[in-house]
Parts: C-alpha cells; structure tokens; sequence
C-alpha cells in the first residue's frame, strides 16, 4: 500500500462477525509430525459486531542442514496466533472498528547447510502484535465517506546459540526490537456518477534497534546498533472514471516526504476498454513507485 505498490497489493483481513454466534473448530495433520489446530467464535448483536480467532501450528520438522550431510537433528516450529475484530455502529453515519491480532514463534536452527551444520539448541523466538483502529463517517447518503484510521505493529525477534558438545567454544545471540506508527486520513467523494475520487495523507513512523554478541576461542565481539527513527508523511489524490459501461479508468498521484530521503512523488493510470460485441477487455497499467 502506497508508493512502494507499483504490481499489486495484497490485504489481509479479520473476518466480520454477522448474525448468530457462531463456533468453528478445525484440526489438521501432516508429514514431519505436523500439526494444527484452531477455533473461532463470531456473530453480532444489534449494532455491535464480533470476532475471536485461535490458532496453534507445531512441526517437529526436518534437518534444515541436509542429511545428506549426516545431520540428522530435527529443527522444529511452534506458532501461536490469536486475533479479534470488534465494532460498533454508533448511529446511521458513524461506525466503529478495532482489530488486534497477536502472534508467537518458536523456531529451532542449523548453523548452515554443509557437513556438521548441526546445532542442537540454536533457536529463535519472535514475537508480533498488531492493532488497528477505524472510524467511518458516511455523509450525504453515501456520497462522501471519510475515514480516520490508527494503527501500530510491533515486532520482537530473539536468537540464543549456546555452546554445547559440537561447539564448546561458541556462543552467540541477538535482539531485534521494530515498532510502525501510523496515522490516516482518508476522503471517497462520489463527485459525478462517472468519478470517484479519492484523496487523503497519512503519517507513519517506523523505529528500530538491534543488538549482537558473540564468543569464540577468539574473544568476544560486540555490536550494538541503536534506536534509529525514520517518518514518512504521504499525500495522495486518485481519480476513478467510468464512461458508457465501457471505458474504465484510474489515475492517482502521490507525494511521500520521507525523512531519510527527502520527497518524492508517483504516480499510476491504469486505463480498459470492453469490446461488448466481442465480450474483450482491452487494459494496461503505467505506475512508478519509491
């Protein structure tokens, strides 16, 4: 989403609960012991909506060093993810929207792919938390809707290699701590039943830090990276046309102003037109990104 999406996007969504309560439960099983499990729980009353979500994946998993090699010594996987979607209708123009999805990984790792590669106790751990907060607002009967919308994603990561038999003199671990703010602002004012336009701005704010120690026969060695901030502010304007049901177009612009590298502006338009008697679609797209 925004100036670094010039091919497509992909947009990942917490279901809306509608209706009755419902319940699901899953079960799955696989190859390398694999297995997962989840259950969710949905529906709405009156003007509130709700959704619950639980998932757990496990794998005792393969050898990422090969056997081949003569390693042998599984590196499994263990996800926990949950995640909910909370909403109020206050009234016919103003709705409400929270979602919160939480997710932890355990992960065990080689030291690389050759012969002795093997670790038995090299392992990782991340740790993400998104939250995500919506307000509509929906004036002159649908044809201006507006949007405030505020979010922050948080994402933890840890790596412990202690010595062990194979390697008694090594020993390492890290820490990886990011953290994205954002705010947004957006407008959909249908202007003319062939033009939709939209424009807003949207301010983000990304900082992270890291950390690496390491011992060897050597000595140690340390580096420690710290707490870098960068923002970025965007501003966009696009314009969708549509004429006699069979020419079809988008062209927005875009101005970034990144605090690392300074402003930018992009641009996409992506025309089609159909051919009814032929039933053809005839479409291009030209867009540039940062």
């Amino acid at each position: 989403y925004g100036s670094s999406a010039i091919g497509g996007v992909i947009n990942i969504i917490t279901k809306k609960g509608e209706g009755k309560p419902k319940l699901f439960l899953s079960g799955e099983g696989g190859s390398f012991n694999t297995f997962r499990e989840s259950a969710g729980l949905s529906g709405s009353v009156k003007s509130f909506h709700y959704s619950f979500g639980l998932s757990h994946l496990n794998s005792r998993g393969l050898s990422t060093a090969s056997r081949r090699y003569g390693n042998i010594e599984r590196d499994g996987y263990d996800n926990v993810s949950a995640s909910s979607r909370l909403g109020i209708s206050l009234n016919k123009h103003i709705d409400t929207d929270f979602s919160l999805r939480y997710t932890r990984t355990d992960t065990d790792i080689d030291n690389g792919g050759g012969a002795g590669r093997d670790d038995v106790n090299n392992k990782g751990k991340s740790l993400q938390l998104m939250a995500n907060g919506k307000i509509k607002i929906n004036l002159f009967e649908g044809k201006w809707l507006q949007s405030l919308e505020f979010g922050t994603s948080r994402n933890d990561r840890s790596y412990k290699n202690p010595s062990d038999f194979q390697h008694p003199s090594d020993s390492e671990r890290s820490n990886y701590s990011g953290r994205l703010d954002k705010f947004g602002w957006q407008h959909i004012v249908e202007i003319h039943k062939t033009n939709i336009l939209t424009f807003g701005a949207e301010l983000k704010e990304e900082t992270g830090r890291s950390d690496y120690y390491w011992i060897s026969a050597w000595g140690p060695d340390f580096n420690n990276f710290p707490r870098e901030t960068a923002r970025n502010k965007g501003y966009y304007l696009q314009d969708q046309i549509r004429l006699g049901g069979q020419f079809f177009a988008t062209a927005g612009i875009r101005l970034d102003d990144h605090s690392e590298i300074g402003s930018k502006t992009t641009y996409r338009i992506a025309p089609a037109y159909l051919i009814k008697k032929i039933d053809m679609k005839i479409r291009g797209t030209y867009g540039t990104g940062v």
